[in-house]
């Protein structure tokens, strides 16, 4: 059942926090093979900038008992930078030594789209606000005597433009 998990399942010795066991997803995950990820210091999953952050979740979840959930980035064998969300489970022992079991969740989809949410509600709606706000002083009688309309219908064609660029660097990071 671990071996066909959907997630990544990564098993590490308490005592030396180095991997025992990895199934498949794992070595998707990690763009790696399972004996270039078996023995090595769960450390070396992730970032080098992020190691201190690393070492006290792995404290944390070496210290007590129970489910225990973060989130982190783990560095692929490729160079890539994945986020992840990591479960543990409750330690067990096997042959007098204790173990801790992680299960990590590439959340890059989810991260994308919190990328194109920012860049939708930011970028597209600031220019959608501005061709409301010409086309409202296009249309109200009292105002639109003293502007400059030719101008204004100038600053419409630039801004539909830059929604129309806009829209488009959405659909390319959502694709991404």
């Amino acid at each position: 059942m671990i071996h066909g998990a959907f997630d990544a399942v990564f098993v590490a010795a308490v005592e030396t926090g180095k991997i025992v066991f990895v199934n498949d997803a794992a070595c998707r995950l990690m763009e790696a093979t399972r004996e270039e990820l078996l023995g090595i210091h769960q450390t070396e999953l992730h970032p080098k900038e992020d190691l201190d952050e690393v070492a006290q979740k792995f404290k944390m979840f070496i210290s007590s008992d129970g489910y225990k959930e973060t989130q982190a980035r783990v560095y692929t064998r490729t160079g890539n930078i994945k986020p992840v969300l990591i479960a543990s489970a409750e330690r067990f022992e096997d042959n007098g030594k204790m173990y801790v079991s992680a299960f990590f969740k590439d959340i890059t989809p989810e991260e994308k789209l919190k990328e194109v949410t920012v860049l939708q509600s930011h970028m597209v709606r600031k220019h959608l606000a501005n061709i409301l706000g010409i086309t409202n002083i296009l249309n109200d009688p009292s105002t639109s005597a003293l502007v400059n309309k030719e101008e204004l219908i100038q600053t419409l064609g630039r801004t539909a433009h830059e929604l129309d660029a806009a829209l488009r660097n959405v659909v390319k990071v959502a694709a991404i």
